[in-house]
């Protein structure tokens, strides 16, 4: 009601309530694994932003340039080694999101770049 007409109706007072200076922030991720996808109508009162996970070269060189600055500091045979350990979490991922679906039950297994960054963290 609100979004359409900037208030409630108040049914105990049989008045309406005008609502000022409210905004909503919403965020969801796509339809599936117990997510509901929403209705036109609430669609249409939102600006819609969509964001696409980056390419796998992308992901590999976010990763790899953070890995490589850490390891600056280590051993000439540790410090190439980033690119291939950025390399095989980005694979590690990718196996995990094909075989953890999220269901109903389990709608926890969601992964996203974040779960990435947390590995390359733990380093």
């Amino acid at each position: 009601q609100w979004m359409d007409y900037g208030g409630w109706y108040d049914r105990r007072k049989c008045t309406w309530q005008l609502i000022l200076d409210m905004q909503i922030v919403a965020a969801m991720g796509p339809p599936g694994g117990g997510r509901s996808q929403i209705s036109e109508r609430t669609q249409s009162r939102f600006n819609m932003l969509n964001f696409t996970f980056p390419a796998d070269a992308e992901v590999v060189r976010i990763f790899e340039t953070l890995l490589t600055l850490h390891f600056a500091d280590f051993d000439d045979e540790i410090k190439p080694m980033g690119k291939g350990i950025a390399t095989a979490t980005l694979n590690l991922y990718k196996k995990v999101v094909k075989k953890f679906l999220p269901t109903p039950k389990k709608c926890h297994y969601l992964f996203n770049m974040r779960d990435i960054a947390k590995v390359v963290q733990g380093i």
